[in-house]
Parts: C-alpha cells; structure tokens; sequence
C-alpha cells in the first residue's frame, strides 16, 4: 500500500481526486466529456415527446394552448392590460422565456436525484447533466421563437404593429444568458439540498408558480401598485422579462438599475450554486 501511494503522479494516465477547490471547475474534463454532453442533450430533446403521436409538434402545441387559454382568460375575462401590445405575441413573449426559466430550474434541481444511478456506475463531470438540460432548453426555445416570430410577422401584415427585430439579435442573447445563470445557480443550489431532503423538488415546482404570478408575465410592469412596486423589485426575473418585452415591442423601458440588480443576481446564485453542488457531488450518491 505505501509503495502503492509512492508511485508519481505521471505514472497515471487519469487521476481523479476525491475533492478540489470549489473555484477550480473541471472545465478541461467537461470538454472532454463534450460527447457525453451531447448524448445527453439528445436525450433530453427526444425522450420527452418520443412514442407521442404529434411528436415534436408539442413544442408548438403547449405554447400555443397556453397563449389562447391566458388570451381568453385574462385579456378577455380578467381584462388585463398589455401596455398596447395585442394580447396574443404579449403573452407569447412572456411564456417562451418563462418557460425556458422554469423548466431549467426545476430540471437542474431534480438532476442529482434522477440521474444517481447513473453517476453511481461511472465517472464523468457531474456538472456535465445540468449543463446538457441548459443546451437542450436553449434549442426549444429557439425552436418555439420561430413560432412567435411568425405570430409577430402575421401582426405586422394583417394589422401594421411593428416590432424591433434589431433587439432580437443584439439584446436578447444577453437577456437570455441572465436567465440562463440565475437558473443554473439556483438549480445547483437546490439539487445539492435535495441530495438530503427530497421534498424539496416539490417545493421548488411549487414556488416557480407562485413566483409566475409574481412576474410579468400575464401583465406589464405598469400593472403593479405602487404600494407593492418595492416587494414586486426584489424579483431578479421581473426586469429580464421586462426588458425583453420592451425591447421586443419598442415600449418604453428605464429600469436599468433592476436589470443590473438581475445580472449581479445572477453572478451570485451561480457563485453559491456551484459551491454548494461541489460540496456533495463527491459523496452525495452514497446516500441518495
């Protein structure tokens, strides 16, 4: 044994230690791995709508239906405001990138939890699954943009509204990589806790609607009273959304200071995101 641990390290051609320091991230392995990243990724994309009739036609489906029930519910019924904007690309807009957040962060957060028996038969990066649910998320929702871009193109015909084309190629992608960050951040956090404690993964699913409501995205941000204006800007996801529809349907927009409150957010869930997951990747199939 000791002659054992006296052999160099140059002997080996892979040596994977028990722990590093949670800023050193396996960025060189992830690369390595970057095949298995893609398996994952097509699993992810085809597994859900795979031996379904319609197929891949669900992810048109579901906005679809979502956008005509929030139309009739409340544009019709409950008669909310859309700052100008016809009700259905409003609540287009908002679905497709609350969507993207929420299904990431709940996927991340169960990610530990659904994939132990894998991590449990072989080594690879573990951040490797959460990374491949976020590249899968990505490809839906450029998938389910064409949808809104030709509902914003049949507007624009049949009904002269204009929209700012120019926004969605220079400031999206960057509206997108906060919400990106803020759901991977939060989804490590919370799957290292639900490694212990599985109740979690129904908590986060329900707090994910609630903060839905708490966002806006069946209203405008004029929408909300002034006496609830400071609770509404604690929401990191509340000026994303927010700029996003501004940006997309030249609205007026001057809460930079919210967006920037969003990007440092941002910065700091994915901070204690990925200490937090270093501290049970180790060992957390031990005890899943």
């Amino acid at each position: 044994m000791d002659s054992f641990h006296r052999i160099p390290d140059h002997y080996w051609d892979r040596i994977v230690r028990p722990s590093r320091p949670w800023w050193n991230l396996p960025a060189k392995e992830i690369w390595e791995y970057r095949d298995l990243i893609l398996l994952l990724f097509r699993r992810d994309l085809v597994a859900v709508y795979k031996q379904t009739v319609l197929g891949p036609i669900w992810f048109f489906m579901g906005p679809l239906f979502t956008v005509a029930v929030y139309t009739l519910v409340f544009g019709r019924v409950a008669r909310l405001p859309s700052d100008g904007v016809p009700p259905p690309i409003f609540y287009m807009a908002g679905i497709l990138l609350w969507s993207f957040f929420s299904s990431n962060l709940t996927a991340i957060t169960g990610s530990l939890v659904q994939n132990a028996s894998l991590f449990g038969k072989v080594y690879f990066p573990r951040l490797v699954v959460p990374l491949s649910i976020i590249m899968s998320s990505l490809v839906k929702l450029g998938i389910q943009s064409l949808m809104l871009a030709l509902i914003l193109f049949y507007f624009n015909v049949f009904q002269n509204y204009t929209w700012n084309p120019s926004f969605v190629l220079c400031l999206s992608p960057i509206l997108l990589l906060i919400l990106a960050a803020i759901a991977l951040g939060l989804g490590l956090f919370f799957a290292s806790l639900s490694t212990r404690y599985r109740d979690l993964n129904h908590l986060v699913g329900f707090g994910v609607l609630l903060l839905m409501y708490a966002s806006p995205v069946i209203y405008p941000t004029s929408f909300v009273p002034d006496s609830l204006l400071f609770l509404f800007s604690f929401n990191p996801i509340a000026p994303v959304l927010e700029g996003f529809k501004a940006g997309l349907f030249g609205l007026d927009f001057s809460n930079w200071w919210g967006l920037f409150y969003s990007f440092c957010f941002a910065l700091g869930s994915l901070l204690v995101g990925l200490m937090a997951f270093h501290r049970v990747e180790g060992k957390f199939v031990d005890f899943v």
